[in-house]
């Protein structure tokens, strides 16, 4: 049919299809109530993402390992480098920032695509149940009308001439109101439906983008103590107690678990976004087919259930709707009537003379109403409408979900294979050095002022009230030791 565009796959939809696989489980299921055929598609989607999660897990062990077992600095004369340290620490704050974007991104646009969808579609519906309403109204007055017709003629000679016909007209106003009870109990549940699942879209959607930003965030707050650890312990000297106490919390403890911590949690977050976004690309291959294949299994393989032959004639364009064979039933029943009503109105005006004008014209203003509501009607199930709309949800789950989830990926692969552990190492190995360089030479130092100022005090003991050449040169060697020291530092 000339609505149906098929969804031209291409980017990452495509990437994640060709994941090597076990061979059958490439394609999206075609029927979801086979179990065994499920359990061998998703064992082999998950294939690919199960190893990168464990090589991640093993990266996370091999770090922790690392750290500790690494050489511990006992003394260290200069101060340590850390250009290395912010270097590393300014490109995966740049990665880490990237990922985030990129989920926020994905999540943000394509639930703004469905969002404005629904609220389109909540619009349809309460146009389409506001129809029903009229019908029903327009649809009794009809009813009500020959009622009126019937008692106030059937007393007349010229009754037996038009009962018949009138009868029937009468049949086709109820057959028409059974039409439009049919139509408004499948449109009466719609806005609600629809608004629920807005609500769900708007509750879940983010969530599912907080969850997506979890490992990026704490990747983020391991950066944080890592430059609060750089800014506070740069400008601080040796023998600093300050600086010795904040390089041994931020990095060697605070610093290093956050970091193994991020690295475990982006390792499980590969497995469950590769997981999801290889499922969707299989899905975006072929979307059309593989909607109305979820429709056939939701429906057990009952290809005459409704929602399977919505689906088919909707997104397929095979088959017809019922919901559109009712309208046109009933712009035919109308306009049947219509033509034997206006035939007939003479007739009825020589047969009943008492009948009012008013009763006439009340029924062709009724029946005018109804046709232009049954036209409106039809203009809302319209095929190329309904598609518009599943197609703008294919468009938020292809061309946004898996591309942004595919992007993150990358990030997050680089964060884990490169950049975080090189930053962990790189960032202990400085730590402790900065830790060895502060407590380098304060120990010996407060040693010699202990001994110095021993000596100074055994020499005031000995010779009380008085300060002998012996103590004074005593008190200067440790004045000018002190002063050797602040100028140092």
């Amino acid at each position: 049919m000339s609505w149906v565009q098929p969804y031209n796959a291409k980017g990452w939809v495509v990437e994640l299809h060709q994941i090597p696989r076990a061979e059958g489980t490439s394609d999206f299921p075609q029927d979801w109530n086979d179990q065994a055929a499920l359990g061998q598609y998703f064992t082999g989607v998950l294939v690919v993402p199960t190893v990168l999660c464990g090589i991640g897990i093993l990266i996370a062990v091999a770090c922790a390992c690392r750290l500790c077992c690494c050489h511990k600095y006992s003394r260290l004369e200069q101060r340590p480098r850390s250009c290395r340290l912010f270097f590393l620490a300014g490109i995966t704050t740049t990665a880490a920032a990237l990922g985030l974007a990129a989920s926020v991104g994905a999540v943000k646009n394509g639930t703004v695509i469905v969002q404005e969808q629904l609220d389109s579609l909540a619009a349809d519906a309460d146009s389409a149940v506001s129809i029903g309403h009229s019908l029903t109204i327009n649809g009794k007055t009809l009813d009500t009308n020959f009622d009126t017709i019937r008692s106030t003629c059937q007393d007349q000679p010229g009754w037996p001439m038009i009962q018949d016909q009138l009868k029937k007209d009468q049949q086709q106003v109820k057959d028409l109101l059974a039409t439009i009870s049919s139509y408004q109990e499948q449109v009466d549940p719609l806005p609600n439906d629809i608004r629920n699942a807005k609500e769900q879209v708007t509750v879940w959607v983010p969530l599912l983008g907080l969850i997506l930003a979890v490992p990026l965030m704490l990747v983020l707050a391991t950066l944080v103590f890592n430059w609060l650890g750089l800014t506070v312990t740069r400008f601080w000297g040796r023998g600093n107690e300050c600086g010795r106490c904040c390089g041994d919390a931020l990095a060697l403890r605070i610093t290093a678990f956050l970091a193994l911590i991020a690295i475990i949690a982006l390792s499980v977050a590969w497995f469950a976004e590769l997981g999801t976004a290889i499922l969707t690309a299989d899905f975006c291959v072929a979307p059309n087919n593989n909607t109305a294949n979820l429709a056939l299994s939701v429906s057990q393989g009952n290809t005459s259930a409704s929602t399977y032959v919505y689906v088919e004639y909707y997104i397929q364009g095979v088959g017809s709707s019922p919901m559109e064979v009712k309208l046109n039933d009933a712009t035919q029943d109308l306009s049947q009537l219509k033509t034997e009503i206006g035939k007939h109105e003479q007739d009825l005006k020589k047969a009943c003379p008492p009948l009012s004008p008013e009763v006439s014209k009340s029924m062709n203003s009724a029946i005018a109403v109804c046709q232009q509501n049954v036209q409106d009607a039809q203009t809302l199930v319209a095929p190329q409408r309904i598609y518009t709309y599943f197609n703008s949800g294919v468009q938020a789950a292809c061309s946004y979900y898996v591309p942004g989830i595919g992007w993150l990926f990358i990030v997050e692969f680089v964060l884990v294979i490169p950049l975080l552990p090189a930053l962990l190492l790189s960032a202990n190995s400085y730590y402790k050095k900065l830790v060895a360089f502060q407590t380098t030479d304060r120990e010996p130092l407060m040693a010699g002022n202990v001994e110095l100022g021993a000596s100074a005090n055994e020499l005031h003991v000995a010779q009380p009230g008085v300060h002998s050449a012996q103590a004074m040169q005593v008190e200067d060697q440790d004045s000018s030791r002190r002063n050797s020291r602040v100028q140092f530092v």
